[in-house]
């Protein structure tokens, strides 16, 4: 989620009237790094990887109180920011800060004395737990986990036994879509392939080997869709493609062989970007014939096409990457930087993506930008987008006579103009390389030709954009380089000149959040209930709290809802009572949070996991249903041997009886069934589970 805040620092939030620039550092090149609920930020130098900390005022802007270096960020993780540092003493170790002015706390000197443990940049969470590889002499570099505490951060598995490390640094690319983890694992047998682990104590197998042999596939640029896992892969035979993977060997397969044979999926640059709409996922994809295009997918084979060939080779380039929602279509922008410069739109179909807007800069600078109204939900570590006042967007175009300036568009052509010829005549006005919006304003880069580059803002009208603070005079350059908000400011980068190289930071007061702002969120078990809990900031536009429960951790229904408060920006607690939770047959029980706002639009919290105290009832869970060569069965929560068996509508037993140990994948050969429908019995001295299945 810090990687989202990171390279995007895109938020909703609402402005006030009286608003003052004032600088807070000089000189120290400090960058966001993590926002705390408590309303401080830690920062990063980039001049020496010291750690800082602000509430947005100057007195609150200092040094927290270290001697380490920071690395890498890791994450958000129980109140506390995890991240890797080093120290002359310990070399380099994972480390955390829970958002106040103390030093920061070594979590565990993984690899003893000053040799580093080097925990890579690859961070995941899954069921309370944030992974992470991690190397010492004895095992090399392997999978750990932490809770966030020195007794719950141990090695998680020696994927490859012995002192041979399971892959190289940052290599295993660790993904986590809130019910299993993938990541890439290196072998002398088979090479770079795909693993999957369920999170339980130990468990970790290779889910697939896609590409045979020890000839490595490489699966990277894991994105969650749906029910599924997209991702890039290389069989050996088709080249770099999309991918698929529901978490069973049966169900990970290639989604289609965009660029045949042994041709990548992109041309000059990898773009694995997804865009969700309406049920499918949008990505950019090469192929000889059409170029550079916009593809769509619903997970299968045959249902995985190029939008439209909209570009003429070999140059056309259209891109997903900025594409913005709008109402029941999105737009996103084509260009093939010379004679065409174009915004379409699509309601998600071949014949309804259509020409939007054409444009005719005086230079390929000038192609459309589409500046997304992105939204972070740093609790489901997603972003959501909620167009400006509901209802348009802002991009950048170009034309011969006034250069490269802002548009905002309502998602029709008579509501999409031009907002202000900011740069005098042709010149280019606008650089919409930094931008963040407010409920009110969106705030970005830009140059009248006399000021230089600087801060300014819009809220979509000539008259009310306007620059926001002048802080380098005269200055051509482009000294501005993040924007970020936090407790009820707004960050950003600049330089007022009086340093060749270092950066000093800026703050807008008078900001705050406008939507629901979720502190925190937890469950729990008293006396055979499940007692959650949340907590929230901020409250201004939010209709009502539904409180959602799963059996298998996808999917979920409604067990209650809760009015907020409407506190404004005061701190509000609450809780709801799941009741015998013990009748609910199972030892894991997983719990979100669905905030539904005045304007219809929906966010959604982490999940939550809770397991049963005392509970005998193992876990069983069928992946992949239905199934066609292999019953995939995923066993939990289990202390004895498990007895599967196959009982046909009938209740008679199939001759498909085996007896397993501990906890993990099952895979159970079916190809000899006939299609229909059968049950799964599981049974152990504790008890007995059966679930339906269908064979294809």
């Amino acid at each position: 989620m810090n990687k989202i805040f990171l390279l995007i620092s895109i938020v909703f939030y609402s402005l006030s009237a009286n608003s003052q620039v004032t600088q807070i550092n000089n000189n120290s090149s400090l960058d966001p790094t993590m926002p705390f609920p408590n309303g401080k930020t830690i920062l990063v130098s980039d001049i020496d990887s010291t750690l800082w900390i602000t509430d947005g005022t100057l007195a609150g802007t200092t040094p927290l109180p270290t001697t380490i270096k920071f690395i890498a960020p890791g994450g958000f993780l129980n109140g506390k920011f995890i991240f890797t540092a080093k120290s002359n003493a310990l070399g380099i170790e994972l480390y955390y800060t829970d958002g106040t002015n103390t030093a920061p706390t070594l979590l565990k000197d993984i690899n003893p004395g000053a040799p580093d443990s080097e925990p890579d940049d690859d961070f995941a969470i899954l069921n309370g737990y944030m992974y992470f590889t991690a190397s010492r002499p004895t095992e090399g570099r392997e999978l750990w986990r932490t809770d966030g505490t020195f007794g719950g951060t141990d090695i998680f598995k020696d994927l490859v036994a012995g002192p041979t490390s399971s892959n190289d640094p940052n290599d295993y690319h660790l993904f986590s879509n809130g019910s299993f983890l993938l990541f890439d694992v290196k072998t002398a047998a088979d090479g770079n392939e795909l693993w999957i682990s369920n999170g339980t104590a130990g468990n970790g197998m290779q889910l697939k080997n896609i590409n045979s042999g020890a000839v490595s596939s490489d699966p990277d640029n894991f994105t969650k869709f749906n029910s599924l896992v997209l991702f890039q892969a290389n069989d050996g035979t088709h080249g770099i493609e999309y991918w698929r993977t529901d978490g069973t060997e049966a169900g990970t397969f290639l989604l289609r062989d965009i660029n045949p044979g042994l041709g990548n999926v992109y041309l000059f640059f990898n773009l694995p970007f997804i865009f969700n709409f309406n049920g499918k996922a949008y990505f950019n994809a090469y192929n000889p014939t059409t170029g550079n295009e916009v593809w769509m997918t619903d997970g299968t084979e045959a249902n995985t096409a190029i939008l439209r060939d909209i570009q003429i080779l070999p140059f056309g380039f259209s891109t997903i990457l900025n594409a913005v929602k709008l109402g029941n279509n999105f737009f996103f922008s084509s260009s093939d930087f010379a004679t065409r410069f174009e915004i379409w739109k699509s309601d998600g179909t071949p014949d309804g993506t259509t020409l939007f807007m054409s444009f005719d800069p005086a230079d390929p600078s000038g192609s459309p930008f589409l500046m997304p109204p992105y939204d972070i939900d740093y609790n489901s570590q997603t972003l959501v987008q909620n167009p400006f006042q509901g209802n348009k967007f802002f991009f950048t175009a170009g034309t011969s006579t006034d250069g490269n300036e802002l548009w905002v568009s309502d998602g029709t052509p008579g509501g999409t103009h031009q907002v202000k010829n900011i740069g005098p005549g042709a010149t280019n006005g606008v650089n919409a390389s930094s931008f963040v919006y407010t409920s009110n304003f969106l705030y970005f880069v830009a140059n009248n030709g006399t000021d230089g580059a600087e801060p300014w803002k819009s809220d979509g009208t000539d008259g009310g954009t306007s620059q926001v603070a002048n802080i380098n005079p005269g200055d051509d350059s482009d000294p501005l380089y993040s924007f970020f908000i936090n407790n009820g400011k707004l960050f950003f980068n600049a330089t007022d000149g009086n340093s060749p190289t270092a950066t000093d930071l800026y703050v807008l007061d008078g900001v705050f959040p406008l939507p629901i702002n979720l502190v925190d969120f937890t469950v729990s078990e008293k006396t055979g209930n499940a007692l959650i809990n949340w907590s929230t900031s901020v409250e201004i536009i939010n209709r009502e709290f539904v409180i959602e429960r799963s059996l298998d951790g996808t999917h979920f229904t409604a067990i209650g809802t809760t009015k907020p408060s409407l506190t404004a920006f005061s701190k509000k607690a609450y809780s709801f009572t799941d009741w015998n939770i013990g009748s609910l047959g199972v030892n894991k029980i997983f719990y979100r949070l669905r905030q539904l706002d005045k304007d219809g639009s929906a966010t959604v919290s982490r999940i939550v996991a809770l397991t049963i105290k005392g509970s005998k009832l193992f876990a069983l869970k069928i992946i992949g249903n239905p199934a066609t060569s292999f019953l995939t069965v995923e066993i939990s929560g289990n202390n004895d041997k498990v007895q599967l068996g196959i009982r046909d509508v009938n209740g008679r037993s199939l001759s498909l009886s085996s007896t397993y140990n501990g906890n993990g994948f099952v895979s159970l050969p079916i190809s000899n069934l006939k299609p229909g429908i059968y049950f799964l019995v599981a049974e152990t001295g504790e008890g007995q589970k059966t679930l339906k299945f269908i064979k294809k």
